[in-house]
């Protein structure tokens, strides 16, 4: 009999035995006496056990080397894109990490010493923020739990925070989020012991988190007191964070500002050092700090909570949402408790950053790379994923359809074809289905299911270099540009 990992978990007053067992694929408590536990069981419970176990069953069976941390690279990168995949801003924030301001780095290294500190303080800085939202909400979130839940332990504030807005609005949504919930979570609380391997003492953390949910789930109570309290605790969070997190990114450059002048000894665009003198470029129009840069980052700051306080205003009635507010209303929400997803990301770091960007640019060329440098990253936030992932989740499904005789559509989001030009758009550059829903799709065939997994992150990963290689083209381009128009007017001084 051979078991995968053994650990004591404190329950009530008796200490409990989880074992994972290889073999027969099973997951069961033990008391210490070594007899099976087994308290009667309502059917909910039962049914919330089964659930359970079968994740676990298909998800750690057959091979000890299921958390086997001597894997190969291409193993240890399919372990890392399922955490990432099913977490939105996670993804994002490593493409704003290494797939844009890395290669940004990069490219600004060619522009002198003083270019390459800047971006690389700055680098750091986006870096720091973008790694310590998960942190934020959670510490954000712990302290309004106290104040907000009274229905439930207000440690349960993550539980609350699990369920989407749409789950919370009747009972009948209520009971069906359970489940789903229960699948995600646990799910990805085995990708994660994956990830880490089986001789990392994480992995009986995440194994002992994924039976604490199991247990939270089967207590929770479907009323009508915490379901407005989770919806509460929901919105407090999101205005919170949106207001903590853009007045920090809004921030960043006007520090970078500061940075140049009172650390490097700058005041002026450090990428035209190389080609323009101090003089020359103050007669085409360098300026040092003014007002309307000051006031502008300011509002920068407070822009984004405002646009977030009038959307979840909005979505108080969930019953009567139009199809933008529908959008909106799942986009500006969290995944895994504390992850934002994709709307409340972009609302609470890129738009302050981005706008604020402009506003503290020091001339025209600073301001003229910035609006076309911000344009495409804004594009790039919101249509970046169609032209990359999109695109290469589209050729990887035709060769499904080709292996395994399927109808289109299982890695991405196929539409119907009602004429003009969007619908034209939106096939070619098709959505990449989330992960969770391309594990729904092909769970009925095993073998379906692993050739898609496969193709689904091999795609995901062409698309993230594939991005990285265009934004390190289109900087290196834009600063030419640059270049070409200071030479330009330096000739008519």
């Amino acid at each position: 009999m051979s078991f995968l990992l053994i650990y004591i978990y404190k329950l009530g007053g008796n200490r409990v035995y989880f074992v994972v067992q290889i073999k027969e694929n099973t997951f069961y408590p033990m008391l210490e006496s070594g007899h099976s536990q087994a308290p009667a069981l309502s059917s909910y419970e039962l049914e919330i056990d089964e659930i359970y176990n079968k994740i676990l069953e298909k998800n750690l069976h057959s091979r000890d080397d299921k958390l086997d941390h001597r894997k190969g690279i291409k193993e240890k990168l399919n372990d890392i894109s399922k955490v990432l995949f099913s977490r939105e801003s996670a993804y994002r924030g490593l493409i704003e990490i290494f797939a844009e301001d890395l290669p940004s780095l990069i490219v600004e290294s060619f522009r002198g010493i003083n270019s390459t500190l800047e971006h690389l303080f700055k680098y750091c800085l986006t870096t720091s923020i973008i790694m310590g939202v998960p942190y934020f909400a959670q510490f954000i979130s712990s302290k309004s739990a106290k104040t907000i839940l009274n229905s439930v332990d207000h440690q349960q504030g993550a539980l609350a925070l699990l369920f989407n807005r749409a789950d919370l609005v009747s009972e009948e949504s209520f009971e069906k989020a359970k489940s789903r919930i229960l699948k995600e979570e646990v799910l990805d609380q085995v990708n994660l012991m994956k990830l880490w391997g089986k001789n990392s003492k994480k992995t009986q953390t995440h194994l002992e988190k994924a039976y604490q949910i199991k247990e939270n789930i089967k207590k929770l109570k479907n009323n009508s007191s915490f379901r407005e309290e989770a919806l509460m605790l929901k919105n407090d969070l999101i205005q919170k964070q949106t207001l903590m997190i853009s007045t920090l990114s809004a921030f960043v450059p006007y520090l970078i500002r500061l940075f140049r002048k009172y650390v490097l000894g700058v005041d002026r665009f450090t990428g035209s050092i190389n080609y323009l003198n101090d003089k020359n470029a103050k007669k085409l129009g360098s300026q040092g700090f003014t007002l309307k840069q000051t006031l502008g980052t300011i509002a920068c700051m407070f822009s984004s909570p405002l646009i977030t306080k009038f959307f979840v205003n909005r979505f108080k009635n969930q019953l009567h949402l139009g199809n933008f507010s529908k959008l909106m209303s799942e986009q500006l929400d969290t995944k895994h408790s504390y992850f934002p997803k994709i709307g409340t990301y972009i609302l609470s770091f890129s738009l302050p950053y981005l706008i604020s960007k402009l506003f503290n640019a020091q001339d025209k060329y600073e301001f003229a790379e910035t609006i076309v440098k911000t344009s495409f990253n804004g594009l790039s936030l919101f249509f970046g994923d169609r032209v990359t992932n999109g695109r290469f989740a589209k050729s990887a499904d035709r060769e499904l359809q080709s292996l395994h005789n399927t109808k289109k559509g299982i890695l991405y989001r196929s539409t119907k074809d009602t004429g003009g030009l969007w619908s034209w758009l939106k096939e070619t550059f098709p959505e990449a289905r989330k992960f969770s829903d391309v594990i729904a799709l092909t769970e009925h065939n095993p073998k379906l299911e692993k050739d898609a997994i496969e193709r689904y992150q091999t795609s995901f990963l062409k698309g993230f270099f594939s991005h990285s290689v265009g934004i390190a083209v289109m900087k290196y381009i834009v600063n030419k540009i640059t270049q070409l128009r200071v030479n330009r007017d330096l000739k008519a001084i």
